[in-house]
């Protein structure tokens, strides 16, 4: 698999998945992802499988889930299991979704967000910081906004040792949904 290292990805547009980056299986750490679009799913990045670690995930926009990160899982019979998409010692911040997810679209298994701060997202629907399925844990989640329901985390998520505050639905104190 694919390693990126200290770089910097900024002011990128994709017409589908990934305006800034599309990765499979792939190890990224000290980057910097900002600034950047999709017309369709992940503003700054669309993950398979992929480890990120230090890296801040800020200012991008996605028309559709996943203004920061959107991590796609899939299972069936005729495909093989896909390692979940792992954030640790990261920030998502400012990300802004047309959908659900504005910081993080988790995927539907075992995604998972250590050690991280994700701050200042906004979602259209559901799930201002993060959306979906998975771990969370040692993470703060504060002051992400929705105008539906679990404005900081929305999904069935194994939440430890991590804050949730001052996320908001319309105004209206909302830090969790699931």
């Amino acid at each position: 698999s694919a390693s990126i290292s200290n770089c910097t990805i900024i002011n990128n547009s994709s017409a589908s998945a990934g305006g800034g980056a599309y990765m499979y299986s792939t190890g990224m750490s000290q980057c910097d992802i900002s600034h950047n679009f999709s017309n369709s799913v992940g503003g700054g990045a669309y993950t398979y499988g992929t480890r990120i670690s230090q890296c801040d995930i800020n200012y991008n926009v996605s028309n559709s889930d996943g203004g920061g990160v959107y991590s796609y899982y899939w299972i069936t019979v005729f495909s093989a299991y896909v390692d979940p998409t792992i954030i640790t010692h990261s920030r998502i911040c400012n990300n802004q979704a047309g959908g659900n997810g504005g910081g993080f679209r988790m995927g539907y298994y075992s995604d998972r967000l250590f050690n991280s701060l994700v701050s200042n997202n906004t979602s259209a629907n559901q799930g201002g910081g993060i959306l979906g399925k998975g771990d969370i844990i040692n993470a703060t989640i504060v002051r992400n906004l929705s105008h539906d329901v679990g404005a900081g985390i929305n999904g069935d998520f194994n939440l430890k040792n991590s804050i949730l505050w001052g996320n908001e639905k319309l105004g209206v104190p909302d830090n969790f949904a699931g």
